[in-house]
C-alpha cells in the first residue's frame, strides 16, 4: 500500500508485470486499495478539477491522488484465463491485447 500512496501522490504510472505470479491474498489487497484511488480519482473528474490533487483514505491514512496516476498489469494472453484474479480487481481494468510488429513489412 506504500508503493500505491507513492504513486498516487506523485501521479506516476505503475506497470505490475505477470500478475499471475502474486498471491491471490495480495491481490484481494491491491483490488481494495486501487478502488480508493480509482473513486478519489473519479471525483477529480466530475469536479473537473485535473490540475489539482484530490485526498483520499487507506487504511485510515489520508492520502494525494494526482489525477495522472495510472496502474497497468501485464498478463501473458496464454494465461489470461487461468489467472485466478478477483473479480473485484479484475474489474479495474479493461483488458488490451498487443501483437508483434512484423518489422520487415512496416519498413
Amino acid at each position: 500500500t506504500n508503493l500505491l500512496r507513492g504513486m498516487a501522490g506523485l501521479g506516476c504510472w505503475c506497470l505490475m508485470e505477470e500478475i499471475r505470479a502474486v498471491q491471490p491474498g495480495c491481490l484481494s489487497v491491491l483490488a481494495q486499495s486501487l478502488s480508493t484511488m480509482c473513486r478519489a480519482k473519479a471525483a477529480l473528474v466530475s469536479a473537473e478539477a485535473w490540475s489539482i490533487a484530490g485526498k483520499a483514505d487507506l487504511e485510515g491514512t489520508e492520502f494525494t491522488v494526482r489525477p495522472s496516476a495510472c496502474m497497468f498489469l501485464s498478463i501473458r494472453a496464454e494465461h489470461y484465463r487461468g489467472v485466478d484474479m478477483p473479480e473485484s480487481l479484475r474489474s479495474l481494468f479493461r483488458p488490451v491485447r498487443m501483437a508483434s510488429v512484423d518489422m520487415p513489412e512496416s519498413l
